[in-house]
């Protein structure tokens, strides 16, 4: 029983931060010069350093949601309306920044580097999909140097999809 509820706050925790995400992926159009949030995520660049700790941040993330169930009662990062708001209130929950800290990463790189890998997924998928065509159609502002990092590293995003428990 216990086991089956540290299960479900795990899975509760990772549903939260994918609310995050998904806000992000809905704005997956070119970033705007009047939209800090979304010219921040297109500077932010993916490499294997910081995808390393993003990994472990994420294996962090889910430890902790399975040790302290409390998680689930705090305050949902995925109602954020603004990347600051989001980190803010990763940063209000010990829990978290610990977790996050043991994975060398803070929550402002952590909250970007998930936009950006979701935001690259996106794109990433769109080349896979459409073929060499879809380069073409990605917007002006988009950094296809992330695209192409996350196409590249297909089977370790994989792996993290996996490990986070999204089968689908």
């Amino acid at each position: 029983m216990l086991n089956s509820l540290r299960a479900c706050c795990a899975q509760r925790l990772g549903l939260a931060v994918f609310g995050v995400l998904l806000w992000i992926g809905a704005q997956a159009a070119p970033p705007k010069a009047d939209d800090p949030d979304l010219q921040r995520v297109a500077q932010f660049r993916l490499d294997d350093q910081v995808m390393a700790k993003y990994m472990k941040a994420q294996q962090a993330l889910m430890q902790a949601a399975k040790t302290h169930p409390e998680l689930e009662a705090q305050e949902d990062p995925g109602d954020a309306k603004t990347l600051d708001e989001t980190v803010a209130r990763i940063n209000k929950q010990p829990v978290l920044r610990a977790a996050l800290a043991s994975a060398g990463m803070g929550a402002t790189d952590y909250v970007l580097c998930s936009f950006a890998v979701l935001q690259s997924g996106v794109y990433a998928w769109g080349v896979q999909s459409e073929g060499q065509k879809m380069w073409a159609k990605i917007p002006p502002g988009i950094p296809t140097e992330n695209t192409r990092w996350v196409i590249a590293h297909k089977a370790e995003l994989e792996k993290l999809k996996a490990m986070s428990g999204d089968g689908g």
